[in-house]
């Protein structure tokens, strides 16, 4: 992984079937013909400790 480095430009989002999950549209910035699997994850707070 390498910080700041951007593969992808996100087109569209939308909510999972019960609301838990987003369903994210990608397009790709970068030559990605030898990628099988890619996952983009933002980590959120829900709760204030």
């Amino acid at each position: 992984m390498i910080p700041g480095l951007e593969v992808e430009e996100v087109v569209k989002q939308e909510s999972g079937e019960y609301g838990f999950t987003q369903i994210i549209y990608a397009k790709p910035k970068a030559n990605l013909h030898d990628l099988e699997h890619v996952i983009l994850l933002e980590l959120k707070r829900m709760y204030k400790c």
